[in-house]
């Protein structure tokens, strides 16, 4: 029996999850709240637009038939995002260097208009290599290193989205990070994310 929520609940994300399970356009409207949120980390596991894409309908996919095991005490939000790394892991990738659209346009929302364009050039140039540093990280390390540094996910977050021990997403972190570094060393001389 799901529980009963309280007035104040009802706009929540796991009131509507559990009007979705007997109305589609409830489903609709948590699709409408994610879509943003689990494109954007799908793009930045994939590192490319139509594979994101296909890993957010995934995504959805696979939660609008898991609804029935969705518990309402639970946010909603951990357990979407916990079935996107999971579609994110096991999608079939396409080879690294078929990912050359690095980035979302988030960076350029946050340019001022007074950079010159050399500048501009230059700091696209270095996403695109740290990004293709992060697409060769082995899954789980993308996954954590992804979460951390660009979804501004804690540890705990990361370790309940993923069914890590807390430990573990640390040294997934750290290896990572040590492994980005090696690839950003070799390549250009760019420092990993977290260091000084």
């Amino acid at each position: 029996m799901q529980p009963v929520l309280a007035d104040s609940d009802s706009d929540s994300d796991e009131a509507w999850a559990q009007r979705a399970l007997a109305d589609r356009e409830a489903f609709a409207e948590l699709v409408r709240r994610y879509a943003d949120r689990i494109y954007n980390l799908a793009y930045r596991m994939t590192g490319n637009r139509a594979e994101a894409e296909d890993v957010a309908q995934e995504t959805f996919i696979r939660a609008y038939r898991g609804l029935p095991g969705y518990r309402p005490q639970h946010p909603f939000g951990a357990w979407i995002y916990r079935i996107a790394v999971n579609v994110c892991l096991t999608h079939r990738r396409r080879p690294i260097g078929f990912a050359t659209e690095m980035l979302s346009e988030e960076t350029d929302d946050i340019l001022d208009d007074s950079i010159a364009v050399a500048d501009l050039v230059e700091r696209r140039e270095v996403q695109a290599t740290v990004q293709q540093a992060i697409l060769r990280l082995p899954p789980m390390y993308r996954a954590v290193v992804v979460l951390y540094h660009l979804e501004g996910r804690s540890y705990g977050e990361i370790a309940d989205l993923l069914h890590l021990p807390l430990n573990t997403v640390r040294t997934h972190l750290h290896r990572g990070r040590a492994l980005l570094r090696e690839t950003l060393a070799g390549s250009s001389g760019l420092r990993a994310p977290g260091n000084t």
